[in-house]
């Protein structure tokens, strides 16, 4: 199965290669962005007690601490 799955990913990264090919000079490049979900701050790490929630667009800044249970949803910034 993981040689499938080799062969797959070969082929794969192949025929995007033809298609960035194919486009030239107009290909656009995806650049990911770096996540901001837990950001020090000023040396302060936020701390994450096991079983809290942070949503994936949510961002935790500095000396924070979410407790166990807790959630911070989509979209919250908590400093």
């Amino acid at each position: 199965m993981q040689a499938l799955g080799k062969t797959l990913r070969s082929l794969g990264q192949s025929l995007d290669k033809v298609g960035v090919a194919l486009e030239g000079r107009l290909t656009y490049t995806e650049r990911l962005v770096p996540s901001t979900r837990l950001v020090a701050n000023a040396g302060n790490k936020p701390v994450l007690a096991e079983g809290a929630f942070v949503a994936p667009n949510a961002s935790v800044v500095g000396e924070v601490s979410i407790g166990k249970g807790s959630s911070v949803w989509y979209g919250a910034t908590v400093r």
